[in-house]
């Protein structure tokens, strides 16, 4: 079980400013289904999961989530072990 030395909310702006989610050729955020293997290789700590959250509008939390996930990300700058970071807006 990973252990979480800090806790983080940031803004989506801030998130998109710092972790640059990848974009496919029309500039669209590339997005990838939490049932496929698409993601098998790569390393976790690029990756991000969009949840469905209690209040109805959603939360991108770092690391393959398996509870209330929607969908996956994969960002060009990775996330450090330690940190867990809520993205909300």
């Amino acid at each position: 079980m990973a252990t979480f030395e800090k806790h983080h909310f940031i803004t989506y702006d801030e998130w998109e400013a710092k972790y640059k989610p990848l974009e496919d050729e029309n500039g669209e955020r590339l997005r990838y289904d939490t049932h496929s293997n698409n993601l098998e290789d790569a390393d976790y700590r690029y990756v991000w999961t969009f949840r469905d959250s209690e209040d109805g509008r959603g939360v991108i939390t770092n690391g393959f989530g398996r509870i209330n996930r929607l969908e996956y990300y994969k960002c060009s700058v990775p996330w450090n072990d330690g940190e867990y970071i809520e993205v909300r807006w």
